[in-house]
């Protein structure tokens, strides 16, 4: 939400300086504070909804500013900055009410605008289901107990699904506020989505005990709905809060659903049934309804936060990770190395310029549209020879990076080859031509101990890809060889 006055308080400029351009050119309104006295003169006079705290600071610190905010400011959100080393007291700040924090050395930064609008989402949700819970206690003031009860509950499953950011985990809180609310023997939620989920996922919690019949007629029903995007048996986990043998269950014969959706986009529904009794009415379809509507804005705001992560990480041609970000894993990486004493490897990959191939040759001759498709498909081949703990990325141009964590020289040098092999011993197709290609290839061990950066560790690799070109592209350099 533009527009929003944040409050950043940190005392190295640099930070501050960061912080504020990347958040205004979201839209907000920036106030920085370089201590925590500054910060409480301007809460004293203007209202932040969110407020952005370096944990360690001269004279007042992160923690007392944040006693002083919830104690003076409580519809102020606080976000704590933390450094590498400081978890157990950033730990404490959460549990004095702070709601989020940031790690300085490992945290993009650039997702810190986007963690503000979910804070600021969330506020705006609860204040809305505020107003509600305000509009039913007003309509219901002489109901029994039993509707203050469930006014609490649905107060606190929309701030449970507002700070989700996993679809299984949407869809679990989901059915179980689904069977907890709601008189029914089962409560069940089905995801189905082009977005995030590879695979329809479902969720189902039953009061009864479920047999293979049982599971098989409700999985029955979810395949039978209408959602666009079920185009696969989804994967459904089973909670049974009733122990005992499960009878010989036949389809249920009251069922009721409601879309889980949001702007009329369906993500999938909400499903409540019992095997005998009356049908829902009244209350039980008004509390399906709002746990549909919610679950809609949760899953929204869920690919929401996914497509901007990726925006903010990845290269937008390839879909590999971009630059900034390969070093950020790279630093995280390093850090890890000298935990557990291993060795990492970083490959530089360079595609060859030659005057009748290479990406220069193709953009030359068939335009830029067809350099692009080239890159994608060599984008393609780097990630098939990765392992599950490898990452790849553009490092710029037709220039590749891959970092391979816990790997030795020979084992490196093996990856390099089976890459560079990779690459030039199957053609690529542009134009519906097949197209040789060769690339350089550097790669650089680091090792624990070696106190180094992840702008030495790609300035090593970098430098054994140059020497590969020099002795006349189409090989693999080693940088300890060259050493």
């Amino acid at each position: 939400m533009t527009g929003e006055r944040l409050l950043i308080v940190d005392d190295a400029p640099e930070i501050r300086n960061l912080l504020s351009r990347m958040c205004r050119r979201d839209g907000y309104l920036i106030t920085e504070a370089a201590s925590g006295e500054e910060a409480v003169k301007y809460l004293a006079a203007e209202h932040y909804p969110v407020a952005v705290v370096d944990l360690v600071m001269p004279g007042m610190g992160g923690e007392g500013l944040l006693r002083h905010i919830r104690q003076n400011h409580p519809d102020t959100d606080v976000i704590i900055l933390t450094g590498y080393g400081e978890l157990e007291t950033a730990a404490t700040t959460l549990s004095l009410g702070a709601y989020y924090y940031l790690q300085k050395e490992s945290f993009n930064f650039g997702l810190v605008p986007l963690v503000v609008g979910r804070m600021l989402d969330r506020q705006r949700l609860s204040r809305a289901n505020e107003q509600l819970i305000q509009d039913l206690t007003e309509a219901n003031r002489q109901l029994a107990r039993r509707r203050q009860q469930l006014i609490d509950s649905v107060q606190h499953i929309s701030r449970a699904l507002a700070g989700g950011l996993d679809v299984a985990d949407i869809a679990t809180v989901l059915s179980q506020a689904l069977a907890s609310l709601i008189e029914c023997d089962i409560g069940g939620v089905l995801v189905s989505s082009p977005d995030v989920v590879d695979r329809p996922i479902a969720a189902v919690i039953s009061h009864l005990p479920l047999g293979e019949a049982g599971r098989r007629a409700i999985q029955d029903v979810l395949m039978s709905s209408e959602c666009r995007w079920l185009d696969r048996e989804p994967e459904i986990a089973f909670t049974s809060l009733s122990e005992g043998a499960a009878p010989d269950e036949g389809p249920w014969p009251i069922l009721e659903s409601v879309s889980l959706s949001s702007r009329d986009t369906e993500l999938g529904l909400c499903l409540v049934g019992r095997s005998g009794g009356n049908s829902f009415e009244g209350e039980e379809l008004d509390i399906l309804r709002i746990l549909g509507a919610q679950g809609g804005i949760a899953l929204v705001n869920t690919y929401l936060f996914a497509r901007m992560r990726d925006l903010a990480t990845r290269d937008s041609l390839t879909g590999l990770y971009n630059h900034g970000h390969f070093h950020e894993l790279l630093g995280a990486e390093l850090s890890r190395s000298e935990r557990t004493g291993r060795k990492l490897a970083v490959i530089m990959i360079d595609l060859d310029r030659q005057p009748d191939k290479g990406l220069k040759a193709i953009n030359d001759t068939y335009g830029h549209q067809a350099g692009d498709a080239l890159l994608c498909q060599v984008a393609d081949r780097l990630r098939l020879n990765l392992r599950q703990s490898d990452s790849v990325a553009r490092y710029g141009g037709d220039e590749f990076v891959l970092l391979a964590p816990e790997i030795n020289e020979e084992q490196a040098l093996q990856l390099a080859t089976r890459v560079w092999r990779r690459i030039r011993e199957r053609p690529f197709y542009v134009a519906g031509e097949e197209t040789p290609l060769t690339a350089s290839v550097g790669v650089a061990v680091s090792y624990p101990g070696q106190e180094v950066t992840a702008k030495d560790v790609v300035g090593r690799a970098d430098q054994a890809c140059y020497q590969a070109k020099e002795s006349g592209r189409d090989r693999v350099r080693a940088a300890w060889l060259d050493e």
